[in-house]
């Protein structure tokens, strides 16, 4: 509890505010959920499920959808995604930019790298390696790089192992000397704190897609099944939880921050539907 009291009075401090009514509340602290920017989706992208941000392509972001071993460029001007095809087809669910690498997620547990670059103005593919399910028998929907720590975080949607208190895991990996991932250890979020969360978790929380705000670094969980966001301090225990109207997010499967700390979420689409990302601009005091 110290380091968490600690970590509530950095935040406090940094965003001049100190309320944490978590569940109360209908958004997490410096967003509005109700209030989005959306950028709907070329056809390409109706199956959108991962999202990340790359320092090469500034001036938009990187997607994986669902059914295709293919990167795209989605960018925010034009509107248009540009692909690039790594591998076969199969059923991926998040890509995340770790160390300057691509890593794409297969919900078998396969992990794709690749390396990033540009060619005569244009991206291209190299170095990709795969890495078949590298991780236990389980299903896997999110994956996220995280720099401090150095480790790659995969999410399982179902997985072999007890959780306590009706939380929810996954496993860690590292990046060896010569650039292989190892599977290092397991980690769970905890939902033991905060009054209401196991209300809505009766069916089981499927989680979708997980990123670190960078500002906070406190965790942000998506589930689709459940239409809800989940915030855990970086320890793991989770504090709040937001329902997620389904007017508006029809299938999030996807999360990411950019550096102006601004929430995305990207949702797959429906029957006649588009894929999209939505925008929540960070909002600093309130």
């Amino acid at each position: 509890m110290i380091n968490k009291s600690l970590n509530s009075l950095m935040v406090c401090l940094i965003l001049s505010s100190c309320s944490y009514r978590g569940h109360a509340d209908k958004s997490p602290m410096g967003y509005d959920l109700e209030n989005a920017e959306v950028f709907q989706m070329p056809a390409s992208l109706k199956e959108i499920s991962g999202i990340a941000f790359h320092k090469i392509f500034p001036g938009g972001i990187l997607a994986e959808q669902d059914e295709e071993g293919a990167v795209f460029f989605y960018d925010w001007q034009s509107g248009k995604a540009k692909k690039l095809k790594f591998g076969k087809k199969g059923d991926y669910e998040d890509i995340t930019v770790f160390r300057s690498k691509v890593y794409v997620l297969r919900s078998d547990g396969s992990i794709t790298a690749m390396t990033l670059k540009k060619e005569k103005g244009e991206m291209v593919i190299s170095g990709t390696t795969e890495f078949e399910k590298i991780l236990p028998a389980g299903e896997y929907e999110g994956l996220f790089g995280d720099e401090r720590s150095g480790k790659l975080f995969a999410l399982c949607k179902e997985c072999n192992y007890d959780t306590t208190e009706g939380g929810f895991g996954g496993y860690t990996l590292s990046v060896d000397v010569a650039g292989g991932l190892v599977l290092s250890d397991r980690f769970s979020f905890t939902v033991r704190n905060v009054k209401g969360i196991t209300d809505n978790m009766r069916s089981g929380f499927k989680p979708s897609a997980l990123a670190i705000n960078p500002l906070t670094r406190e965790w942000y969980i998506l589930s689709s099944a459940n239409k809800m966001l989940m915030v855990a301090w970086d320890d793991m225990d989770v504090k709040a939880a937001y329902k997620l109207k389904s007017s508006d997010f029809n299938q999030p499967e996807g999360i990411a921050f950019d550096s102006q700390y601004n929430l995305y979420i990207s949702n797959e689409g429906g029957s006649g539907e588009k894929g999209n990302i939505m925008k929540f601009t960070y909002k600093g005091q309130q």
